[in-house]
């Protein structure tokens, strides 16, 4: 199987992004496409 490699730029502090990413507003909105209802518990 051939292996793809994809690689982002983002213009965002560590903190913006991990915001972002784990938030209870945030989070389920990233991942509807794939996981829609999905949650996340994070300290």
């Amino acid at each position: 199987m051939e292996r793809k490699e994809f690689i982002s730029t983002i213009n965002a502090s560590r903190e913006k992004v991990w915001e972002v990413l784990w938030s209870d507003d945030t989070y389920p909105k990233w991942t509807a496409p794939f996981s829609e209802g999905s949650r996340a518990e994070s300290d």
